[in-house]
């Protein structure tokens, strides 16, 4: 999960997780947090590590650095730290990998709090994203992913990647 400054978020969405009916290892991305953010995680067990750079895509780069310390097989699901998504979904996320139906499963946002702009753009570019690559995905632009720590390292090391079976 990538933060910045999430104390009273991170606490809610770290309870949801810990309620989930399978080991959950919670691995925060610290971008440099300047209130509780570090404490909160370590007092509920979570793994941090620290992004010196601010912003979500560098959070998202550096969070696969720490995967080498499970095994290939281990699934990885990234998600808010601010309660964006239901992490109490994250079950049926997982149920195509679990199933070999798919290598990386996309969750979706519920838009009806989203900005009209921002929604807007959202629907745009996952519009445009499934007919030119021929996808079936809701939400491109979700940060609640479930992929395979395999796939999520062959990801972070090349830039060709098949994403589903076909």
């Amino acid at each position: 999960m990538p933060t910045l400054n999430e104390e009273n978020g991170l606490m809610r969405t770290i309870g949801q997780v810990k309620q989930l009916p399978f080991r959950v290892d919670c691995l925060i991305v610290d971008g440099l947090s300047t209130h509780r953010t570090e404490e909160v995680a370590k007092e509920h067990g979570c793994i941090v590590v620290h992004e010196r750079r601010k912003g979500y895509g560098y959070a998202m780069q550096t969070g696969p650095n720490s995967l080498s310390l499970y095994p290939d097989q281990a699934i990885v699901v990234t998600a808010d730290a601010d309660g964006t998504y239901a992490v109490e979904e994250i079950p049926k996320l997982l149920d195509p990998i679990l199933l070999g139906e798919a290598d990386l499963s996309n969750g979706h946002r519920q838009f009806k709090n989203m900005a009209f702009k921002t929604r807007f753009g959202n629907k745009t570019i996952s519009k445009l994203a499934n007919i030119s690559l021929r996808l079936g995905i809701e939400d491109t632009q979700s940060g609640m992913k479930a992929l395979r720590v395999e796939l999520a390292q062959r990801l972070r090391s090349s830039r060709k990647a098949v994403l589903w079976r076909s």
